[in-house]
């Protein structure tokens, strides 16, 4: 009898230890396949990793393309990660980086070339647009300088620049908010234009 009773205490003994080393398991299990909040990929890390890799490579066409020094690189670290995740990629920035440098735009008038492709992104822009935006402007800084035969170091041809990317994201603000103004305007007159219509159809029918 007491031998009957040992072996069911010892079999209800062996099914716990079971069941906690499965609930460990499951456990464990679920901690690994977490999935990503960027990528889903379900390893956890890959979306950084790939962020990591991307922007290295955009700190390369710097480095290689923009002759910039490891310091003014570091300087553009926050608004290379704002590109990459508005969707630029590495042929896009290496063009606006090559077009800068031929537009006379190198140094910190380069690193302020990166901030205004981001900040025309921030304003809702595509990389592409943003890189047209930008090259707009250079263009006529160019133009000037030549025409008033200006010799201007980096640090003046970067203020320049950021002024000037200020006012055009302001202009582009302003024409969007009346663009979207007038495209309001023209819907409430188009349902107002119909209700006199609809009224005197009313009435013809009635009478």
């Amino acid at each position: 009898m007491m031998t009957a009773r040992w072996s069911l205490v010892l079999a209800a003994s062996l099914v716990a230890v079971a069941a906690t080393r499965g609930a460990a398991q499951d456990r464990t299990q679920d901690r690994t396949q977490t999935k990503d909040p960027t990528t889903h990929t379900g390893t956890p890390g890959v979306g950084d990793q790939d962020r990591t890799r991307d922007r290295d490579r955009l700190n390369e066409v710097l480095k290689v393309d923009g002759k910039l020094s490891s310091s003014e690189i570091a300087s553009v670290s926050t608004d290379l990660d704002g590109y990459l995740k508005g969707g630029g990629n590495q042929e896009q920035f290496r063009a606006m980086v090559q077009g800068s440098v031929g537009e006379g735009c190198s140094g910190v008038c380069l690193c302020e070339a990166v901030r205004s492709m981001n900040q025309f992104m921030s304003h809702g822009q595509t990389a592409a647009q943003a890189q047209k935006s930008l090259g707009t402007i250079q263009r006529e800084q160019k133009q000037q300088r030549e025409q008033k035969k200006l010799a201007l170091s980096d640090q003046q041809k970067q203020e320049q620049l950021r002024q000037r990317t200020m006012e055009r994201t302001r202009e582009q603000d302003r024409e969007r908010t009346r663009d979207h103004a007038t495209g309001s305007g023209a819907g409430a007159g188009a349902g107002q234009g119909g209700s006199p219509g609809g009224s005197q159809g009313g009435k013809q029918g009635g009478k």
